[in-house]
C-alpha cells in the first residue's frame, strides 16, 4: 500500500515522497476557477468541512459556529436529520494507481442503503462538480471502496439541495480528463 501524504496549506498530494496531482489539480485544466477559490474562500470552506466532518460522524459541537457558515451548518444538521446517512468515513486521502491521482472526498456513506459518495458545496452549483465526483467514485473503486451512487450536498441558510449525479459517462470522461492530464505532464 503506498504511503499518502498531503500539505494542509498547500494542497499538494505525494505517494511515496513523488509528487501527484489532485483531483483539483485536474479540474483546474479544463474548468475556469470557483469563484470563492481565494484564500477566504479556502480558509471558509476547510472551516465548514471541519464542522460537517464532525457532524457527519454523529459528533456534537461545543460551541456554535462562525457566523459566516452558520447557515452553511444548519443546513447539514437538516441534511443529517431528514436523510439520516450511515457515516462510513470522510476526508481521506486516495490516491488511483493507473491514473495517478489524488484526491480526499468529503463523505463516503450510506443512503438508502446505498454505498455512496457526497461531496459538500456552498450553494453554487458549477459544472466542474459532476467531473470532481466521477474522478472520486473511479479512484475509491480503484482502491476497493465499491461506491454505487454519486451526491453533490449544497448546503446553505438552514437548507440543503442534495442532488444525485446520475450520467454513468460521467465517470468515462472524467478519467479520459485525468489520463490526458498525466500524459501532458510528460511534455513539460
Amino acid at each position: 500500500m503506498p504511503e499518502i501524504s498531503i500539505d494542509k496549506e498547500t494542497h499538494i498530494y505525494k505517494v511515496d515522497n513523488i509528487i501527484r496531482p489532485s483531483v483539483s489539480d485536474i479540474l483546474g485544466i479544463y474548468f475556469e476557477p470557483c469563484p470563492f477559490w481565494d484564500e477566504p474562500g479556502r480558509t471558509n470552506g476547510k472551516i465548514r468541512h471541519e464542522w460537517y466532518n464532525h457532524l457527519a460522524q454523529g459528533k456534537q459541537a461545543d460551541y456554535e459556529p462562525d457566523e459566516r457558515i452558520s447557515g452553511a451548518v444548519k443546513g447539514f444538521e437538516k441534511f443529517m436529520a431528514d436523510v439520516k446517512p450511515e457515516y462510513v468515513s470522510g476526508e481521506v486521502a486516495y490516491y488511483h494507481p493507473a491514473l495517478q491521482y489524488c484526491g480526499t472526498p468529503d463523505m463516503v456513506c450510506r443512503l438508502a442503503g446505498r454505498l455512496a459518495l457526497v461531496d459538500f458545496k456552498p450553494k453554487s452549483k458549477a459544472k466542474r462538480t459532476r467531473v470532481q465526483t466521477a474522478l472520486y467514485y473511479s479512484m475509491l473503486r480503484a482502491n476497493g471502496i465499491m461506491v454505487l451512487d454519486r451526491y453533490e450536498l449544497r448546503l446553505y441558510d438552514g437548507l440543503y439541495r442534495l442532488d444525485r449525479h446520475e450520467d454513468v459517462n460521467d465517470v468515462r470522461r472524467a478519467e479520459t480528463m485525468a489520463a490526458a492530464y498525466t500524459a501532458a505532464q510528460f511534455y513539460k
